[in-house]
């Protein structure tokens, strides 16, 4: 019996799951050999195998519904300008300066439960510099292989779509993945990672807008960046290289820009942004 439960998880999960692979409240994760040390999830929320599409999300948002759009959006008064929570600018609604998602409004969190989370634009970013993404198909489904430079362990990203209004968009062309990260020159958008044909990018799109949310999960119990709780901003470090949100400068413990080292850089050093410090430790 146990053998051909084994058989069966094998067979569905296919060559996309790698045997570093293991569970956090019951969801199954890939270790990918990322500087940061997150584990990647190896299914979306709302689906049960690497290819399914799963369920889609608007950013901020912790259930799927029928319609995608500013009117049914849960974070503002009917509008793109009427923000009422993650806003950085009085134009577009009430200004509280929270730029990433708090885990109640984190679909990742709110369904799986556990240390489960929806990734930032820095994780998706570590991700795409430190894995070879390759487009192929998966049970005849359309998306990318996501491989780890480091290990060879894989997970599977389906071409799962969008959804605006009642209407399902490019499924099986276009793969669209929320990060938990508010696009602060304008609010009223979040960032996203999405690919068609040979091309993956980031970019951002309206807070309203249906996508799908691909969980990660801290399991090392450390990180190289020490973030100040009240730290409106997101920093990790990779190969000697700082990545942060937005702009920012780098400076060494003597007071000096050293934001032309970066990619160089091995030490104790203070990221600042407009309106946060940070302290980071690359090893």
């Amino acid at each position: 019996m146990k053998k051909s439960t084994f058989l069966m998880a094998a067979l569905m999960c296919g060559a996309w799951c790698a045997t570093a692979q293991t569970t956090e409240k019951g969801y199954e994760y890939v270790d990918l050999g990322l500087p940061s040390g997150l584990k990647w999830a190896t299914c979306n929320v709302g689906a049960t195998t690497p290819e399914t599409y799963g369920d889609y999300f608007a950013w901020g948002e912790t259930e799927p519904k029928t319609t995608y759009d500013w009117i049914t959006y849960k974070w503002c008064n009917d509008s793109e300008n009427t923000q009422t929570k993650y806003c950085t600018n009085g134009s577009y609604g009430t200004v509280d300066n929270k730029t990433v998602l708090e885990l109640a409004d984190d679909a990742a969190r709110a369904n799986w439960g556990g240390k489960w989370r929806m990734p930032t634009d820095a994780e998706w970013t570590e991700l795409r510099e430190n894995c070879t993404w390759t487009r192929t198909t998966l049970n005849g489904i359309n998306g990318y292989e996501v491989k780890s430079k480091t290990n060879s362990n894989s997970i599977f990203l389906p071409a799962a779509g969008f959804r605006i209004d009642e209407d399902l968009f490019e499924a099986g062309s276009y793969g669209v993945y929320w990060s938990s990260s508010l696009y602060t020159d304008g609010p009223s958008d979040a960032g996203y990672v999405f690919f068609y044909s040979n091309d993956v990018s980031w970019t951002y799109y309206g807070r309203f807008c249906g996508q799908s949310v691909r969980p990660v999960v801290d399991k090392s119990g450390s990180t190289t960046a020490l973030q100040p709780a009240t730290a409106a901003v997101n920093v990790y470090t990779t190969a000697g290289r700082i990545v942060c949100e937005g702009e920012f400068r780098i400076y060494d413990l003597l007071g000096r820009d050293v934001t032309r080292l970066n990619g160089s850089l091995q030490g104790v050093y203070v990221v600042k942004t407009d309106n946060a410090a940070v302290k980071v430790v690359i090893r």
